[in-house]
């Protein structure tokens, strides 16, 4: 009884104009629930579009002969002319082609060719030969801190292991 009277004071004396009021809270949260369930839905149809997107990149540039071709001879002016390619071709925010210890063949910061990929979400690639979508925090996690990253690994011969953020 004391949680009535203490809304009570707050509220119009006249029923018409409590109910106005109450009507109008319950569409406000109403709404406000509906518009929080439409964006998580469409959050989540974004990121897997963005996913199958880059995984179909990663699918392409696993097959692509000049980059088995610098993979095998460890020519990384090669590897990384292509990859750059794709890149910008692509729009993906970087493509990055390594090898099964984890080394980098390209990048688009030339100073992390040669370094261990980051971001420890390769296991599925490199222990099962599995092509999957993950979000992990990568190398330049600082620069697109408030964006989704999209790692698209690609494992279809045992010397390739390919990285394509969104």
């Amino acid at each position: 009884m004391l949680f009535y009277q203490l809304i009570d004071k707050f509220l119009p004396r006249r029923l018409q104009a409590k109910l106005s009021l109450l009507v109008t809270a319950l569409l406000i949260f109403l709404v406000s629930l509906i518009g929080a369930l439409f964006s998580d839905s469409a959050e989540k149809l974004l990121r897997e579009q963005i996913g199958q997107k880059a995984l179909e990149v990663a699918e392409v540039v696993a097959i692509n002969q000049q980059i088995r071709t610098g993979l095998l001879s460890r020519d990384v002016a090669l590897v990384q002319s292509v990859a750059e390619a794709i890149r910008q071709a692509t729009g993906a925010e970087y493509v990055v082609v390594g090898d099964t210890e984890e080394i980098r063949l390209s990048h688009p910061d030339s100073e992390k060719i040669g370094k261990h990929f980051v971001g420890g979400d390769l296991d599925g690639a490199l222990l099962e030969g599995r092509s999957y979508a993950s979000q992990a925090v990568g190398t330049w996690a600082l620069h697109c801190a408030a964006l989704f990253r999209f790692v698209m690994i690609s494992r279809r011969s045992p010397d390739l292991l390919l990285s394509v953020i969104w």
